[in-house]
């Protein structure tokens, strides 16, 4: 069983979205305010909204900072932080720039 990853105060991470609005994204950003090995206190960027979570259930963004830009990466296995999330992200950020296909 692999251990999950210990996250710091201001990493940048992505977590499920609990909604079930096909309108909605199927991942959330959010900052680490807190975290101490079993649950992890966050701030979704964008909102002041706080939740606790299981560390578990976070996956690490490619984002340096909260509030930095992240580029689209022209192959995903260029990503540093691989995950069904970051994936998605890094597909939304090329449909966005009219570049959708990847060497991939």
């Amino acid at each position: 069983m692999l251990a999950s990853p210990s996250f710091a105060p201001g990493q940048c991470v992505w977590l499920a979205n609990p909604s079930r609005d096909p309108e909605s994204p199927p991942f959330l950003s959010a900052e680490v305010v807190s975290a101490n090995g079993a649950t992890a206190e966050v701030t979704l960027l964008g909102t002041a909204e706080m939740l606790t979570v299981r560390e578990s259930a976070l996956d690490l963004s490619n984002a340096i900072s909260a509030g930095s830009s992240e580029r689209a990466e022209p192959d995903n296995c260029d990503l540093l932080q691989l995950s069904e999330a970051t994936l998605l992200h890094n597909t939304l950020l090329r449909y966005n720039n009219d570049e959708i296909y990847t060497f991939t």
